[in-house]
């Protein structure tokens, strides 16, 4: 008989830590936009775009969303995959595209969009 270990998670600290992101979440858009920035916490120390497409009996279905992330989920990276289906034999294709940006105060997109804002106030 195997018996796994139990497993162990990091323990999650809500606390801000200083970094800012954009934040939104769209469904069909390839793109959202964001209003307000997001407070990132505890080890939440990057920015991701993630654009996740869905292809299942020919309907395309689309989801995308900004915000605060971890170093891990930045390694996993961009995936596709396809799934078939026994009952019905057909497939479900996956696309799953992110980016991941550095954190160090308030992100790089937040401050170009803060910019052009500030920008605009002053015409």
């Amino acid at each position: 008989m195997c018996l796994p270990p139990i497993p162990t998670f990091p323990s999650q600290v809500s606390a801000e830590n200083g970094l800012a992101c954009p934040a939104c979440y769209v469904e069909n858009s390839r793109r959202c936009l964001s209003d307000e920035p997001l407070n990132c916490v505890g080890n939440e120390n990057r920015c991701i775009q993630y654009l996740k497409q869905e292809l299942y009996d020919g309907k395309l279905t689309i989801e995308s969303f900004y915000g605060c992330t971890t170093d891990s989920i930045c390694r996993l990276g961009s995936s596709s995959k396809k799934f078939l289906y026994l009952t019905n034999e057909t497939f479900k294709t996956v696309k799953m595209d992110m980016s991941c940006s550095g954190g160090m105060g308030l992100s790089v997109p937040f401050l170009s969009y803060l910019g052009f804002r500030l920008v605009g106030l002053m015409i």
